[in-house]
């Protein structure tokens, strides 16, 4: 789970890490409008690819400086695709409990953190995500007086079988997965005869320019 995730640009940062079990990984990817003050977007994914129907109750991703002066807001929110988001809510500048149970604590003191939670109604209500499916978030808001962080911690919480274990902060069931830390850029190596074809192209280029000049 460590390593840095990689900046994209000046305006952009990405990343994604296992949650626990094979197949079941988070991808985030953040977008602004540069400088200090503008616009934001966070599109957060939890792909299963496991047999199993997996959940999850809530997840919270520092994004931005946390600064005194900072402020951002959450203005949009949409869950696969839709503005309906049935059990989720989300806070800017919050975080989540790391104690009792696992939702945002609604305190507004975590400075560049945006947080969702699935205890809407006041009890907690799981997200399930279908064997070979994506939970998609995308939130968007306005920023200012501060900027993008080139590595975006994570926090979240679930179940790898959904419904067989209690998603709290005091108990660790066998099937939860919870995760606190970077999320991390996998690099893309070329294989050796990927470099082979590559080096072969250069040998060519190489007599080319040799016959050019003679």
């Amino acid at each position: 789970m460590q390593g840095a995730v990689q900046t994209a640009s000046a305006d952009g940062s990405n990343g994604t890490i296992n949650l626990g079990a094979p197949g079941l990984v988070a991808n985030a990817s953040v977008t602004t409008s540069g400088g200090t003050s503008g616009t934001w977007q966070l599109t957060f994914d939890v792909v299963n690819g496991t047999a199993n129907i997996v959940d999850i109750n809530s997840f919270a991703l520092q994004i931005f400086q946390a600064g005194a002066g900072e402020s951002f807001s959450i203005t949009s929110a949409t869950v696969n695709g839709s503005s309906s988001l049935g059990v989720w809510q989300f806070f800017a500048d919050d975080k989540l409990n790391n104690g009792s149970t696992p939702d945002c604590n609604g305190a507004g003191s975590a400075n560049g953190w945006a947080c969702g939670d699935t205890a809407s109604g006041g009890s907690l209500s799981p997200f399930d995500i279908g064997s070979g499916n994506t939970l998609e978030i995308i939130l968007s808001g306005t920023f200012s007086d501060t900027s993008l962080l080139g590595t975006l911690d994570l926090m979240a919480s679930g179940c790898t079988d959904a419904e067989t274990c209690k998603i709290d902060g005091g108990r660790n069931d066998e099937n939860k997965w919870a995760v606190s830390g970077p999320l991390s850029v996998t690099t893309v190596t070329p294989e050796p005869a990927s470099l082979l074809l590559l080096g072969s192209g250069l040998s060519v280029f190489g007599m080319l320019v040799r016959r050019r000049k003679a």
